[in-house]
C-alpha cells in the first residue's frame, strides 16, 4: 500500500522536501547560478470514461552570459498527450522570444554543423516566429520562488500551495487538448544517485543536480478533443534537475554534444525506479563516452536506495522519418542485485517530440512494463525518455539513416529465405494448387537474391529520402507511407541492374554488379521484376481511390521517362557528326538526363505533393526543384566518374573512367568541348566517341576534361540551376526544420564529395 500523503506544515518548506532543503532553503525554487534548469512531471491517468493516457511536460529555462558577466534567462516547454489506446501523439513545444534569439546566435558562432546546413538553419531562424512545429509561448514567463511557481503563460503553468501540493496545467494553443490537475506527493523526494549529482555533463566537465519525487496522486480534468473528462485514478512522477554553465553564444554548438536515456517507472508492488545514462558524443567520429549513470528505486514506504548494477538495454529500435533520428521502443532493464528483469516495450513508436530546441526531437513516451522485481513476477508503466546527439557535420549521417530503413523495409519485401509466403507476397495472390508446386528456392535465387544483392550495397537512398521530405515539408506524417521507401529503392534499383548490363558495369555500390554474380538474363529479369514491387505497396496503402489512380499514373509516366532517356543513352547517334557542336551537344544531353534521371526525381516529388495535398503552385516548384536537384545529381554523377567513386574508407566502388570507355557523351566532356581550344577539343571528341579500351588512352581522356575547367563549370551550372529553383519554392513551404534538409539535399546531390557520392 502506498505511504500516506505527505503534508506540509504551515509554511516553510513542504514536508516531502525537508530532507533535501539546505538550510531552509526551497528546492523546488529556481537556481540563478544555473545554465539549464528544468521542472518535469509526467502522468498516468484513466478517465472518467475508463481511457488510458498518459501525459509529460517539461519546463526549462536556459541562462545565458551575456556581456556584463551575468545570466539572462530564456524559457521552453515540452509536453504531450499520449492515449496507448488509439496510438495517438499529440506534443506541444513551444519557446519564448529570447530563447529564439539565443538560438539565432548560437547558430551565428557555429562551426560544428556541415556549412550548407547550418546556412539553411540560419535562414529558417530568422523569422519572427520559431519554425514549426514549435509555437511561440504566449505571454511572459515567470518564476517565483514564494510561492512557487513556473508559470509560462497560458500554455503551461507549475505550482505548489502552502500544503505541499503542485498544480499543472497544461493548454495546446493549436488542437483542443489540455490539463488541469493537483498532484499530491505520496513518497518524499529522494536525490537520484543516492548523492543528487550527474556528473561531467557539461563542455568544462561541470554536472547538475538532480532529485524525484517518484509517486503522486493525480486528480482534476483532462481534455481530448475538446471534451474534458475527470481523472477518475491517476499517478505522477516529479524531477527537479539544475546546473551546468550559463551558455556562452559565441561558442556556438559543440561537436562534443550531451546525450541521454532515462526511464521512471511504477511497478504495481509499489516499488518506483528509475535509472538514467549520461553520455557525449561526437557524431565527427560516430565515437562517445558514457559521462554518468545514475539510478534510484524508492520502496512503498519511501525508503530510497540506488541500483549499482543495473543495465538498461536496447531490444528494439524505430526511425522517425521526419527527424531521421533513431530511438529505442523496447528495453531490458536488469539489476541482479535486485532481483530485478524487466522488459520495457512503448505503447506505440511514434512518440517524439519535434523541436528545433534539441536540433531535431527527442523520443518521450509511455511504456508497459513486465517482469520480476525482488525475484517477484511485476507490470507496471512508466516514460522513457531519449535524446540523441543531432549536431550534423556532414548531412550523410542522415542519408545513412534512411538507407537503414530503406533496406529494413526493403527486407519485408524481399525477405532473405525463400517461402511459400515469401512467394505469394512477390506475386501476388495465386492459385493454391499452383503455390503449392512452385520451387520457392528456385523463384527466390531468380527474382529476390539479385535485387538483395544490389540494395546491399552502400547506397545512400536519398530518393527516398526525397519523397518523405516532401511529405514533411507539407506538414503531413511520413509514417504512413513508410512502405513507401522499400518502392521508391527497388525501382531505382531495378533501373541500375538493367542499367549495369547495358553498360557492361563491373561493380555496383562498392560489389561485384549483380549480373556478374547471377548472370546477366537473371539480372535484367530481376531488375524489371523489381519495377512492380510499387504495385504491391499501393495496393496495401490506405489511399484514396483518386490517389492510389494519381500515383500510378505518375509511376507509369515516370518509366516511361526513364527508359526513353536509357534509350537515347544507349543508342548515342544523336550525339554522332563531322565534329562536336557544344552548344547543341549541351542540351541534348541535358535533355537525355532529365529523361534518364532528373523527370524520376520529379516524379516522387510530384507523388509526395498529390499525397501531401499540396496547392498548385507549391506542387509546381516541389517538382521544379526535384527535377533541377535530379538533373544535378546526374551531373555530379558523370563527375565522379572521371574522379573515380570511393567511398570514406577508400574502397572503388566504381571503375573511374568508366563513361569515357563506353564512348558516353556527358556534362563534363561537353563543358571541356566548350572550353579547350579547337585541335585538343577535336582530340578529346574523336578518343571518347571511339570508345578506348587502353587505360592509359582512358586515363589522357580524363586528364584532358579534369585540367581545363570543365567539372567546376558542370558542377557550378548544376548548381545555379538548383539556386533558381529553391528561391520559387523556398517561400512556399511552411517553416518546418524539414525545409532547411530539402535545402541541404540539394547541395548535397550536386556538390557532395567522393564519400558522400552514392
Amino acid at each position: 500500500m502506498p505511504a500516506p500523503p505527505v503534508r506540509a506544515p504551515k509554511g516553510g518548506v513542504p514536508l516531502h522536501l525537508a530532507a533535501l532543503s539546505d538550510g531552509g532553503a526551497d528546492p523546488d525554487a529556481a537556481h540563478d547560478d544555473a545554465g539549464m534548469e528544468w521542472w518535469y512531471v509526467n502522468l498516468h491517468l484513466v478517465t472518467g470514461a475508463g481511457e488510458p493516457l498518459s501525459v509529460f511536460a517539461a519546463f526549462f529555462r536556459i541562462g545565458e552570459r551575456d556581456d556584463e558577466g551575468g545570466v539572462s534567462y530564456s524559457h521552453t516547454l515540452a509536453a504531450a498527450w499520449s492515449e496507448p489506446r488509439t496510438r495517438r501523439y499529440t506534443p506541444l513545444s513551444c519557446v519564448d522570444d529570447a530563447n529564439l534569439t539565443l538560438i539565432r546566435k548560437v547558430l551565428h558562432h557555429d562551426r560544428a554543423y556541415a556549412p550548407r546546413l547550418r546556412e539553411a538553419l540560419r535562414h529558417l531562424v530568422s523569422a519572427d516566429r520559431p519554425p514549426l512545429p514549435d509555437l511561440p509561448l504566449e505571454g511572459e514567463p515567470a518564476v517565483r520562488a514564494v510561492p512557487f511557481a513556473v508559470d509560462y503563460g497560458p500554455q503551461g503553468s507549475l505550482g505548489r500551495d502552502p500544503r505541499g501540493r503542485y498544480r499543472l496545467r497544461l493548454r495546446h494553443p493549436g488542437r483542443p487538448f489540455a490539463l488541469d490537475c493537483r498532484l499530491t506527493p505520496v513518497r518524499p523526494a529522494a536525490w537520484q544517485g543516492g548523492d543528487g549529482t550527474v556528473a561531467g555533463l557539461g563542455e568544462s566537465g561541470e554536472g547538475m543536480r538532480y532529485y524525484s519525487v517518484t509517486r503522486l496522486e493525480a486528480e482534476g480534468t483532462v481534455t481530448v478533443d475538446g471534451a474534458a473528462h475527470t481523472i477518475a485514478s491517476g499517478s505522477a512522477w516529479y524531477d527537479h534537475e539544475w546546473g551546468l554553465d550559463p551558455i556562452s553564444p559565441e561558442r556556438g554548438y559543440t561537436h562534443d554534444e550531451p546525450e541521454w536515456d532515462w526511464c521512471g517507472l511504477h511497478l504495481d508492488d509499489g516499488q518506483d525506479l528509475s535509472v538514467s545514462s549520461w553520455r557525449r558524443s561526437d557524431r565527427r567520429s560516430a565515437t562517445g563516452r558514457t559521462v554518468d549513470r545514475t539510478s534510484l528505486l524508492v520502496s512503498p514506504d519511501g525508503a530510497a536506495g540506488t541500483l549499482d548494477d543495473w543495465r538498461f538495454e536496447p531490444l528494439e529500435r524505430w526511425t522517425s522519418l521526419a527527424t531521421c533520428n533513431t530511438y529505442p521502443v523496447a528495453w531490458r532493464l536488469t539489476a541482479p542485485s535486485h532481483g530485478v528483469d524487466l522488459e520495457l516495450t512503448a505503447a506505440f513508436a511514434e512518440q517524439e517530440v519535434r523541436t528545433i530546441t534539441v536540433h531535431r526531437g527527442f523520443w518521450e513516451g509511455r511504456v508497459e512494463v513486465s517482469g520480476r522485481a525482488g525475484g517477484r513476477p511485476v507490470t507496471g508503466r512508466g516514460f522513457v525518455e531519449v535524446k540523441p546527439a543531432q549536431v550534423l557535420p556532414r548531412i550523410d549521417p542522415l542519408m545513412d539513416t534512411i538507407g537503414a530503413e530503406t533496406r529494413a523495409q526493403v527486407a519485408l519485401l524481399y525477405p532473405a529465405a525463400a517461402s511459400p509466403s515469401t512467394t505469394e507476397s512477390l506475386l501476388g495472390p495465386i492459385a493454391p494448387d499452383l503455390l503449392a508446386v512452385l520451387p520457392h528456392e528456385s523463384l527466390h535465387r531468380a527474382l529476390m537474391a539479385p535485387v538483395g544483392h544490389t540494395v546491399g550495397g552502400i547506397g545512400k537512398s536519398w530518393r527516398s529520402f526525397a519523397l518523405v521530405a516532401v511529405l514533411e515539408a507539407l506538414g503531413v506524417s511520413s509514417d504512413p507511407y513508410r512502405p513507401l521507401l522499400a518502392a521508391v529503392e527497388l525501382l531505382h534499383t531495378g533501373s541500375l541492374m538493367v542499367d549495369d548490363v547495358q553498360d557492361a558495369a563491373v561493380l555496383r555500390r562498392g560489389r561485384p554488379a549483380a549480373h556478374t554474380v547471377y548472370g546477366e538474363a537473371t539480372a535484367l529479369n530481376a531488375g524489371t521484376a523489381a519495377y512492380f514491387v510499387f504495385d504491391r505497396v499501393l495496393r496495401a496503402l490506405v489511399l484514396s481511390d483518386a490517389d492510389r489512380l494519381r500515383t500510378y499514373e505518375i509511376l507509369c509516366a515516370m518509366l516511361r521517362c526513364a527508359h526513353a532517356g536509357q534509350g537515347l543513352d544507349l543508342t548515342r547517334d544523336w550525339a554522332d557528326g563531322p565534329g562536336p557542336d557544344p552548344a547543341l551537344l549541351g542540351e541534348r544531353v541535358l535533355a537525355v538526363h532529365r529523361l534518364k534521371t532528373a523527370l524520376p526525381v520529379r516524379a516522387l516529388a510530384e507523388i509526395g505533393a498529390a499525397l501531401g495535398k499540396a496547392g498548385p503552385a507549391q506542387e509546381a516548384a516541389l517538382c521544379d526543384y526535384f527535377e533541377a536537384l535530379g538533373l544535378g545529381y546526374q551531373i555530379a554523377d558523370d563527375v565522379w566518374d572521371l574522379k573515380g567513386h570511393r567511398a570514406a574508407a577508400g574502397e572503388l566502388r566504381k571503375e573511374p573512367g568508366e563513361d569515357i570507355r563506353n564512348g558516353r557523351v556527358t556534362y563534363p566532356l561537353v563543358c571541356a568541348l566548350e572550353l579547350l581550344p579547337g585541335p585538343d577539343a577535336r582530340w578529346l571528341w574523336e578518343r571518347v566517341r571511339g570508345r578506348p579500351q587502353d587505360r592509359a588512352e582512358i586515363h589522357a581522356c580524363v586528364r584532358a576534361i579534369t585540367g581545363c575547367g570543365a567539372l567546376e563549370l558542370a558542377l557550378s551550372r548544376a548548381e545555379e540551376r538548383l539556386d533558381r529553383a529553391w528561391e520559387v519554392l523556398e517561400p512556399l513551404l511552411p517553416p518546418y526544420p524539414v525545409v532547411a534538409l530539402l535545402r541541404s539535399l540539394g547541395f548535397y546531390a550536386v556538390t557532395r564529395d567522393a564519400e558522400l557520392n552514392g
